[in-house]
């Protein structure tokens, strides 16, 4: 099974907003982002879609600091692709 990253653009704010829902915890993380949410944090992100096949799988982002260190987040994994997987 191959993995691939695939660059998210504004036309993808529907596509996480989903994502996001699907994985979210309001007890640990929040509620997971609207529409206006999702679309600041690929726009101020490098934010990737992790993809397996067609199959979205999880997330990743990060933004340069001005400090020139890197800042990683949005990292998310479907705990139940995660799963499937560990069980082959």
């Amino acid at each position: 099974m191959q993995f691939a990253s695939e660059l998210a653009t504004v036309k993808d704010v529907d596509t996480l907003v989903a994502f996001e829902r699907k994985l979210a915890d309001p007890k640990i993380y929040g509620q997971p982002p609207d529409f206006q949410g999702a679309l600041e944090e690929i726009n101020k992100n490098t934010f990737y879609f992790i993809k397996m096949g067609k199959m979205l799988v999880g997330t990743a982002a990060y933004s340069l600091r001005p400090d020139k260190s890197i800042y990683v987040s949005n990292v998310a994994v479907d705990p139940a692709i995660l799963h499937s997987i560990t069980s082959l």
